[in-house]
């Protein structure tokens, strides 16, 4: 996992970009295409995850989407989104890129991410 911690006075966010291969096998996004990203925080308001999602050919399929976690401070959630890979256009032996925008809240912040993971149909 990465993890963006903070001992500054105010909020400070940092950009992770992930790219990621489609397999040979590609054929589309599941019917109903989720993607979804293991969140932790320490602070639920002002610790945040923000996804963008440039499909292979590099257009914005969703952006600032919010994964940020809902239920407990300082405890991995799984976030899913449905409205991230709806859209594009994903393209076996393609390469599709993931904006994962992490700001840690003042002083203590402390906000990380993990596992990415999203569910697709392969050629058979």
């Amino acid at each position: 996992y990465y993890k963006w911690t903070n001992t500054q006075g105010t909020a400070q966010d940092y950009d992770i970009w992930v790219t990621v291969p489609l397999p040979a096998d590609f054929s589309a996004m599941a019917a109903t295409p989720t993607l979804s990203i293991d969140t932790y925080t320490s602070d639920l308001t002002n610790g945040t995850v923000l996804v963008t999602v440039y499909d292979t050919s590099n257009v914005a399929d969703c952006t600032i989407q919010a994964f940020t976690p809902t239920g407990a401070i300082n405890t991995w959630e799984t976030k899913t989104a449905t409205t991230c890979l709806d859209t594009g256009t994903y393209a076996a032996n393609g390469v599709m890129k993931i904006d994962l925008h992490l700001t840690a809240a003042a002083t203590t912040g402390d906000t990380r991410v993990s596992t990415i993971y999203f569910n697709y149909l392969a050629k058979f």
